[in-house]
């Protein structure tokens, strides 16, 4: 009796192991999604031309923000040499002048990181910041993102905006072309 007890076991532990040992190697399980695509303004991180952007910052006719230094001149080809621009003041006044506002259009708080990537990677680690947005929060100073650094985390509140200045310095450098993508991570 003792052996077909001994035998019995030793099945229920020889099964088990198997079973609980294998996993599976593929899986296919399907689910309904729902993603719409908005402007920039209405989307989940809103993007929105400021006060000050004197149509630097200006948005397209399907709703995308664009930096454009060159603007609506039909005789400026961007800017100077040996020169510092800047859109909005710069100042603890940015929510009254700033080059374009970031909105968080989610339900949520979430932890903005800004970063901006030059096309012509000849200007990053030469110690200037040629091209500098500078964030606030109200009247306070939050964040510096430019080709030398990304501004680090922003705790931005549901439905909160964080405003940014533009600055674009060209002294020093050689880089004929400041263009770049700015990206901004929740």
């Amino acid at each position: 009796m003792r052996l077909k007890l001994a035998a019995i076991a030793l099945g229920f532990v020889v099964v088990a192991s198997a079973f609980g040992a294998s996993a599976f190697t593929t899986a296919s399980v399907d689910r309904t999604t729902s993603i719409s695509v908005a402007s920039d303004t209405n989307g989940l991180i809103g993007f929105a031309a400021g006060n000050a952007s004197t149509g630097v910052v200006s948005t397209t006719s399907s709703g995308e923000l664009v930096i454009d230094f060159s603007g609506d001149s039909a005789n400026a080809a961007g800017v100077n040499d040996n020169a510092t621009f800047t859109v909005g003041e710069n100042v603890s006044t940015a929510s009254n002048s700033n080059a374009f506002v970031i909105t968080n259009n989610d339900d949520a708080q979430h932890d903005f990181n800004v970063q901006y990537n030059p096309n012509d990677a000849a200007i990053v680690g030469d110690s200037t910041q040629n091209v500098q947005f500078a964030i606030y929060k109200g009247t306070k100073l939050v964040g510096v993102a430019s080709e030398e650094s990304a501004s680090g985390q922003i705790l931005v509140n549901s439905t909160e905006s964080v405003y940014v200045d533009v600055t674009v310095n060209t002294r020093g450098t050689s880089v004929s072309d400041l263009s770049g993508n700015l990206n901004v991570t929740a």
